[in-house]
Parts: C-alpha cells; sequence; structure tokens
C-alpha cells in the first residue's frame, strides 16, 4: 500500500478515481474493438493500479499555488502525467529485461507466460510478452495526449502547458537514450549521471509537473520557470535516490510467471 503524506491525500485520492476511470473507459473500449483486446486493457489496469502518484499530485499542487481553484479543471493533464508515466514503466521494464515491478512480474513476464501456458501458441514467447509490452506502453501514451486536452481552461493556457508537456515527454525519451548510451559505453561520467537523471526521471517527476500545473493556471512564464527550477534538485534527488535504493534490492523472479488473466 502506497503511502501518502497527510496534507497530500485529498489529492491523492482526486487523482486515483480519476485515473481508474480512464483505464476503465479504455479498456472497454479495447474490448469493443474486439474481445481479445480484453486482456490488454485489464492488464493495463493491472499495472497502473499501484503508484505514489506523485507526478499528478504536483501537478494538482502547482495548480494550486498559482491560483487554480478547482482541481476538476486539470484532472485530465493530471492523469495524463500518470499514463506517460505508466508507459515509461512499461518500456523501461522491456529495456531493462526486468522480472519483476513492485514484486509482481512484469507486463512482458506476464504475457510471456501465459504464451507458454496456452496450447497451440507459436513463436517465440519472451518476444511475444515484449511486444504486447511495448504496445501498450503506446496505448498509454496515446491516452495520455487524449486526456491532457480535456481541461477546463482557456485555449491559450491549454497552449502553454500544452509546449511543457511536450517538452516532459521528449526529456523522457532523451533521458532514456542518453540511459541505454551510457549503459552501453566503459564508464560515465558524474556529470552525464546527473544529466540522465534530470532528465529521465527527475525533472518529469517534480519539476515539470508543477510548472505544468502553474501554466493552467494562468501563471506567467516567468514564475512557472522559477517554478521548475525550484523542482529540479528535488527531482534530482528523488532520482538518484531511486536508484540507489534500487542497486541495492536484488529481486529474485518466480519460475513461472502466472499469465493475466
Amino acid at each position: 500500500m502506497t503511502t501518502v503524506p497527510a496534507p497530500l491525500a485529498g489529492l491523492h485520492d482526486t487523482v486515483e478515481r480519476a485515473l481508474d476511470q480512464e483505464l476503465a473507459a479504455l479498456a472497454a473500449r479495447l474490448a469493443e474493438i474486439d474481445p481479445e483486446l480484453g486482456p490488454i486493457g485489464s492488464a493495463l489496469q493491472r499495472f497502473a493500479s499501484r503508484g505514489k502518484r506523485l507526478r499528478p499530485m504536483l501537478l494538482l499542487l502547482g495548480h494550486a499555488l498559482l491560483g487554480g481553484r478547482d482541481p476538476a479543471d486539470v484532472l485530465g493533464p493530471a492523469v495524463a502525467l500518470e499514463l506517460v508515466h505508466t508507459a515509461a514503466l512499461l518500456h523501461d521494464d522491456v529495456i531493462d529485461r526486468a522480472a519483476l515491478r513492485r514484486g509482481e512480474p512484469t507486463l512482458h513476464e506476464s504475457f510471456a507466460g501465459r504464451h507458454r501456458a496456452e496450447r497451440g501458441r507459436v513463436g517465440d514467447s519472451d518476444a511475444y510478452g515484449r511486444a504486447v509490452a511495448i504496445l501498450v506502453g503506446d496505448l498509454a501514451l496515446v491516452a495520455a495526449d487524449d486526456r491532457f486536452r480535456t481541461a477546463r481552461v482557456a485555449a491559450p493556457v491549454l497552449d502553454r502547458a500544452w509546449e511543457r508537456f511536450t517538452d516532459l515527454r521528449i526529456e523522457v525519451m532523451a533521458g532514456q537514450v542518453l540511459d541505454v548510451e551510457a549503459a552501453a559505453g566503459p564508464g560515465i561520467a558524474s556529470m552525464r549521471a546527473l544529466t540522465i537523471a534530470t532528465l529521465k526521471s527527475g525533472r518529469y517527476t517534480v519539476a515539470r509537473p508543477l510548472e505544468i500545473g502553474a501554466l493552467l493556471a494562468g501563471a506567467s512564464d516567468g514564475l512557472a520557470e522559477a517554478l521548475r527550477r525550484a523542482g529540479d534538485p528535488l527531482g534530482r534527488a528523488f532520482q538518484l535516490r531511486d536508484d540507489l535504493l534500487g542497486g541495492l534490492a536484488i529481486p529474485t523472479a518466480p519460475a513461472s510467471p502466472p499469465p493475466p488473466t
């Protein structure tokens, strides 16, 4: 269970309800396209059902700090940030060939297990599982774009926030590419490691959500930029702590991951 500081508990519950509704609607839409897509929607719902919801909460906080009155006005962008995060985790697990995520089999491992378990399946089970996970991540990214545009703010305000949302997504992907490049090299300088920590997770975890929330509240570019700059070191610290804890953990994958239902 995720522990949320008391001052943010209300924001967490608001985000949780909105995310549940979005994932249920997406799952229903997939099942309507073709019944065989039912397990895909269900798997995305399960994968995204656990999390701190830090990014959407910070967007709502930035919105409130700069004068936003009703969090419901910007729930679409808040949910969009969580969907981007979901996609990043799904793709990251494939890149790292991770067996576990939050103590349970990763999505690509689950679908690989399903492929192995079902009679009549052909082809490579692991390749199948990775392909499904990549496509589910892509679905989350498409849904994120759709949800962001539902903000109940004036069109010029939304356009300014959308530009920073685009920056956020580019930075996440750029950071991931740099991380892959660093892993393929003989070593990595400390400043490059900090750049990767900032782009891959730190900025999109803290600084950009605060900045986007401020812009959605109608803040000036200067105020929103100041909030982003204040969030950058906090985001780097968050990612470096996460990297340290991840380096200390030595997870063991189950022999046969249970297939999704």
